[in-house]
């Protein structure tokens, strides 16, 4: 039994992630997290942390009646918390397979000067990333990005999640 836990806080599992599995081999769970996929509400983080997810692996290990993941299988984001979920339940999984791993460290996301990775390896997709936030939020992206995909209006929600995501 394997647990596919997608990339990308606020993306979702998609039919191009059985790429990864043989599936007359294996069963595989495509699991999608918290506020995406078809999960009710979307792009909430209220009771939405990395230990919710965890938790809510570990419900869904229980609620298919699976004594233990054989294979935890996560890529960028999926990766983080596949390394989480087996350090809090490492009796309830048999190997980790992680894939374009991202601890979500400043190292990670900014250069040595500074600039965001992302800018300096895709700057048109950056540019773009910045196209929807105003001068003043063009200073801290990440914040801007948060903020608006947490709003309570559902159409700067939905822009910014999908621009986010694009």
């Amino acid at each position: 039994m394997v647990i596919y836990l997608h990339g990308d806080p606020g993306g979702a599992t998609a039919p191009n992630n059985t790429k990864f599995f043989d599936q007359a081999a294996y069963r595989v769970v495509f699991w999608n997290q918290r506020g995406v996929g078809k999960s009710r509400p979307r792009n909430k983080l209220k009771r939405n942390t990395t230990q919710h997810l965890s938790d809510d692996i570990k419900s869904l290990r229980e609620h298919l009646y699976i004594s233990k993941w054989h294979v935890v299988f996560g890529g960028s984001w999926g990766s983080t918390l596949g390394l989480f979920y087996t350090q809090a339940y490492p009796e309830h999984m048999g190997s980790l397979v992680v894939c374009r791993v991202l601890t979500a460290r400043m190292s990670e996301l900014l250069c040595r000067d500074g600039q965001p990775v992302a800018a300096k390896f895709f700057p048109e997709e950056w540019a773009e990333l910045l196209a929807l936030l105003c001068d003043d939020e063009r200073e801290d992206p990440m914040r801007a990005y948060y903020t608006r995909i947490t709003s309570d209006d559902a159409e700067v929600s939905a822009a910014a999640a999908q621009q986010w995501n694009k």
